[in-house]
């Protein structure tokens, strides 16, 4: 019999697989302490920070991770998935690296190109401990060519034109939050894939699919498509999981989907007429399925090619019997949170937005940062920080140097992976600026 009492559900110490990139691992706890396993040991790094051109960064990538990447990842990293860390430009692999957070000069054994073989056994060559140390001793090396870090990367200095933080991550993905909430979001866009399942996009919504010329394949097939995602649970309880998918196209209605551990239930689905949610049950009869979870365990849930053309887009794993995601806006799209200027400017109404959602279990995904004001204003390396530290792997926006004017506001185009501290319940963000002034 499933339980009827709710849960507090929160997130421990597992994968962060990415779609912009593998991010360091983070344990976004539901509690109100900070995490001790930081990204970043500030006081640490501080005396190893160094500072070196672009130029020499990239050559010590070219002579160390990026041979182990051209000679073991090249058949997926090299020529379709993300991160393309294994591209044969190595600028655009080096920004696949550095961008999405792959290498943790500060602890480089914590670093996510060391962890996906040693803990995950991710397309290890050989035995994955030793695949591990070999990845590990060529960022240890690129570490030392360039004195620890890369031109304004390893800065965490934080100025002193810094906003007040912001609500919660929780309270602005739902204004309606409740702390008591027992589910956890996982967006398929994070998932490691096995071809021919890839990743797609849209109207906005990521997901994941076999495309028609795939073709039909059952559960001896060889060559079948997954998407596998690891996911954890902090209370032992019955589990119910839900998907965001589009099973709109002719034949599209079944995968197989495993979680930890169990057999494959083979999904039919309701046909949609675009994203839907969906409960996962198993056979065509739909018979209802939940699953015992143990607490304080790390597990996977995997997708299994069956018929092409399922789009997937974000899974909702619940405990919460009154559960619904059609009720749920906050799962279906991203918010904004923003951030007022005023102090730092002297301008009543400007302020910082920045476009945010829920990426993975250890992450959120922000883009589109952006100024409101009546005034022109100067704006010089912007730094995000998470409950007011600065992790140095987030520098996506620190090359932002523009004037925002009523008519362009846009400080950026770019996307960034932004790894968690404590969970979204408590995470608050703030902004640190070299330059924010008026323009005379």
């Amino acid at each position: 019999m499933k339980k009827s009492s709710k849960y507090k559900l929160s997130t421990l110490f597992a994968l962060g697989a990415v779609l912009l990139g593998y991010n360091q691992c983070v344990t976004p706890m539901s509690s109100s302490k900070s995490n001790s396993l930081k990204f970043t040991d500030q006081k640490s790094s501080s005396s190893s920070v160094g500072t070196v051109s672009r130029a020499v960064s990239v050559e010590a990538f070219r002579t160390t991770v990026y041979s182990v990447t051209r000679a073991r990842c090249i058949s997926c990293h090299g020529v379709s998935q993300t991160p393309m860390h294994a591209a044969s430009d190595v600028n655009v692999a080096y920004d696949a690296v550095i961008n999405s957070s792959k290498v943790d000069f500060s602890t480089p054994g914590n670093s996510r190109l060391v962890l996906k073989l040693r803990n995950e056994n991710h397309n290890c060559w050989g035995n994955c401990s030793s695949n591990a140390d070999e990845m590990l001793a060529q960022i240890n090396t690129w570490k030392s060519l360039t004195t620890g870090t890369i031109a304004d990367v390893g800065n965490t200095n934080v100025s002193g034109k810094t906003t007040k933080e912001t609500m919660t991550i929780a309270m602005a993905l739902n204004p309606n939050f409740n702390a008591s909430e027992s589910n956890l979001t996982l967006m398929t866009e994070a998932a490691s894939l096995k071809a021919p399942m890839i990743t797609a996009t849209e109207g906005g919504i990521s997901y994941v699919w076999t495309p028609a010329a795939a073709g039909i394949k059952d559960l001896s097939s060889q060559d079948a498509g997954t998407a596998t995602l690891n996911f954890a649970v902090q209370a032992s309880d019955f589990y119910n999981i839900f998907m965001y998918v589009n099973s709109s196209q002719a034949g599209s209605d079944s995968v197989y989907v495993k979680v930890a551990g169990s057999d494959y239930k083979e999904w039919t689905l309701d046909t949609t007429t675009g994203f839907q949610w969906q409960e996962l049950t198993n056979t065509p009869q739909k018979l209802q399925t939940e699953f015992y979870l143990t607490g304080s365990k790390n597990y996977t849930l995997e997708i299994r090619q069956k018929k092409p053309g399922v789009k997937i887009s974000k899974i909702v794993v619940t405990s919460d019997l009154s559960y619904d995601p059609n009720a749920m806006a906050k799962m279906n799209q991203k918010a904004t949170i923003s951030a007022p200027l005023s102090d730092l400017t002297g301008v009543a109404d400007a302020f910082l937005d920045l476009d945010i959602e829920e990426f993975d279990l250890y992450s959120y995904k922000v883009s589109n940062p952006r100024i409101r004001s009546s005034k022109d204003l100067k704006v010089k390396k912007i730094k995000i920080l998470v409950n007011g530290s600065f992790n140095p792997q987030h520098a996506t926006y620190l090359v932002v140097n523009k004037t925002i004017t009523k008519t362009d506001s846009s400080l950026s185009s770019a996307t960034m992976v932004l790894l968690k501290d404590k969970g979204s319940e408590f995470d608050k963000l703030s902004f640190s600026f070299d330059v924010i002034e008026v323009v005379k």
